[in-house]
């Protein structure tokens, strides 16, 4: 069909729309590149024109979009150990109100204190406490493990000895 042609399909038409933007893509990026070398040999030139670019002031390790914490990070371990405390002796939702109540800005210090990573750059309080939660979780299952030497009455294995050859 002619690229003028009113009564093309659906599918010539989708086609054409995509050559279209493979075409601007294309186009954006030789102008991109052309620019980027413009501004170089610019800078070069003229380097009192182009001051250094101010770097954003960002509080240490906080993503953007986050409130300064109102907690210490001891008190932000403590409450996790509190929060390990309620999941053991099986209180999930108290837990979940107890973290429900915090500031997004000291779950998200709670969860790094914990070692585990933010994601987004604009968490969710749901999220960071599915993230606690979940860690206090593993907590408590870990502690609940016995190792096989606790678990079985038989004495340990004696210890592995080498046997040296003499020539």
């Amino acid at each position: 069909m002619n690229q003028g042609d009113v009564f093309s399909t659906p599918e010539e038409a989708v086609r054409q729309l995509a050559a279209e933007l493979r075409e601007l893509r294309e186009l954006l990026r030789e102008v991109s590149a052309k620019l980027s070398r413009i501004e170089t040999r610019a800078k070069r030139t003229f380097p009192s024109a182009f001051p250094p670019a101010q770097k954003r002031a960002l509080s240490e390790g906080s993503p953007p979009g986050v409130e300064t914490p109102s907690i210490s990070p001891d008190e932000a371990l403590r409450i996790y150990d509190e929060v390990v405390v309620m999941a053991r002796n099986a209180k999930r939702e108290e837990a979940e109100r107890r973290l429900a109540s915090m500031a997004v800005a000291d779950l998200v210090l709670v969860v790094k204190e914990i070692g585990l990573s933010i994601g987004k750059s604009k968490p969710s309080s749901k999220l960071l406490i599915a993230k606690i939660l979940g860690r206090a979780k593993e907590s408590v299952m870990l502690s609940q493990h016995t190792t096989r030497g606790e678990s079985t009455d038989a004495p340990p294995d004696p210890p592995l000895t080498t046997r040296s050859t003499d020539r």
